[in-house]
């Protein structure tokens, strides 16, 4: 499964970063690059994120594509999630409440900074880590946004 509009906004984020990052708004130490993991739970959103950013002129960060369980015990900067995932059913496949795990394992990568690209209206549709998480950035406005696209 993919989806090309998600991965596209992921690559956005990116871009938008890496922008702040040269114009000094975010303060890199040492004048290192971040390393960012962007991640996706299907094998074919890691193709279409990883051909998306072929596309992107980064100067200041690193980025690598992989799998949620290629993620697994991995450690990076800043990480970029892609739900994938979306359906008028609210079936979650990979990323249903069996497999909280998972979710566990994409959200806990990243030291300083994790942005989750997917449809929210979806991911709050059935009881889940997803809608954890989404319930949690409701409560926590001063150190989490929820944007709409």
């Amino acid at each position: 499964m993919s989806n090309r509009v998600e991965a596209q906004l992921a690559v956005r984020r990116l871009e938008v970063i890496d922008q702040t990052i040269g114009k000094n708004v975010i303060k890199v130490p040492d004048g290192r690059k971040l390393d960012v993991l962007l991640i996706a739970p299907y094998g074919r959103q890691v193709e279409e994120l990883d051909r998306q950013l072929t596309y992107a002129k980064l100067k200041y960060l690193t980025v690598e594509v992989l799998s949620v369980d290629a993620v697994q015990g991995r450690e990076c900067d800043l990480a970029v999630f892609s739900v994938t995932w979306s359906n008028t059913r609210s079936e979650f496949g990979f990323l249903g409440q069996p497999y909280w795990r998972r979710i566990n394992v994409a959200l806990s990568r990243a030291r300083f900074g994790l942005t989750i690209v997917g449809d929210a209206t979806f991911c709050r549709s059935t009881p889940g880590a997803l809608r954890d998480v989404l319930d949690y950035m409701r409560h926590h406005p001063e150190e989490c946004e929820i944007r709409d696209v």
